[in-house]
C-alpha cells in the first residue's frame, strides 16, 4: 500500500476538519496577519495545515516531503509557492529553501534519528526570520499513557518530555525566554469536545496523583501530544 493510500484510509472529511480545529485552537496566536507571510511545512500529511493557511490568506508556502504522492495529492487545490521532494537529509536542500516566518512540523521529530535531531533543529532555526516561530508537535511522554506511541509506528525513534524538548532547544543555543511548551489541547468547538475536555482533566488529575505517590516529581503538561514553539530574536 502506498503511503497516500494509507493516509486516505485514516482520513475522512471529519478527520480533516478536526485536525484543522486543533491547529486553529493551539496555534492561531502564532500566525500573524502579516502580508506575504512565508511558511515552510515539513511533512504536510494530507495538507490540512495548508488548507488552514489559505483560509488565513497565506499563499507563500513551501512544502517538503519524502513521498511524491503526498506532495502531488492536493497540489491543484491550494495556493502554494512550491513543493520539494526530499531524497536525503533536509539539510541538503539549503540552496532550495529560503528564510521563513513560520516553520511547522506536526508529528515529524519522533521519526528523526536521535543523533540527527540537534542538526535538524539547528538547520530549521537558521532558516527562521527574526521575531518568528518554529512550531513542533510530538507525542508527549510526560503522560505514561502515551508511551504506546513509541511503538505504534515502525519508524518512530523516540518520544519527548518537557525536559527533553527544552534540552533539544538549548542544545542549539536557544535561550529559555524564547522557548514555549504547551499541550496540544482539545479545541472547545463542539459539544462533544467539552465532554472530552472535562474527562481529560479528570484523567490528568489521576495521573498527577499517581506521579506524586510514586515520586515527588511530576509533569504539568499531560495531553497526548505536546508542542514546542521556539522564537528567534
Amino acid at each position: 500500500m502506498d503511503y497516500i493510500d494509507y493516509l486516505k484510509n485514516r482520513y475522512d472529511e471529519k478527520t480533516f476538519s478536526r485536525k484543522q480545529d486543533y491547529i486553529r485552537h493551539n496555534f492561531s496566536k502564532f500566525i500573524s496577519k502579516k502580508n506575504n507571510l512565508k511558511v515552510l511545512e515539513i511533512w504536510p500529511w494530507m495538507w490540512e495545515f495548508v488548507d488552514y493557511m489559505n483560509k488565513c490568506w497565506v499563499e507563500d508556502i513551501t512544502l517538503v516531503d519524502n513521498d511524491e504522492s503526498i506532495l502531488n495529492h492536493n497540489i491543484g487545490l491550494y495556493k502554494i509557492k512550491k513543493t520539494i521532494l526530499l531524497n536525503d537529509s533536509i539539510t541538503e536542500l539549503k540552496e532550495e529553501l529560503e528564510n521563513y516566518d513560520l516553520i511547522f512540523l506536526t508529528q515529524v521529530f519522533e521519526h528523526v534519528p536521535v543523533n540527527q535531531q540537534n542538526g535538524l533543529l539547528a538547520f530549521l532555526f537558521s532558516l527562521l526570520n527574526e521575531g518568528w516561530h518554529v512550531i513542533i508537535t510530538v507525542p508527549n511522554a510526560n503522560n505514561f499513557l502515551s508511551l504506546v506511541e513509541r511503538y505504534s509506528d515502525f519508524t518512530h525513534t523516540c518520544l519527548f518530555t518537557s525536559n527533553s524538548l527544552i534540552q533539544l532547544s538549548e542544545n542549539i543555543g536557544v535561550t529559555p525566554k524564547n522557548i514555549i511548551l504547551q499541550g496540544y489541547r482539545i479545541p472547545p468547538y463542539e459539544l462533544i469536545n467539552f465532554v472530552r475536555i472535562i474527562l481529560q482533566k479528570i484523567l490528568h488529575l489521576l495521573i498527577l496523583c499517581i506521579y506524586i505517590i510514586n515520586w515527588w516529581v511530576y509533569w504539568k503538561i499531560l495531553t497526548p501530544n505536546i508542542s514546542l514553539i521556539i522564537r528567534k530574536d
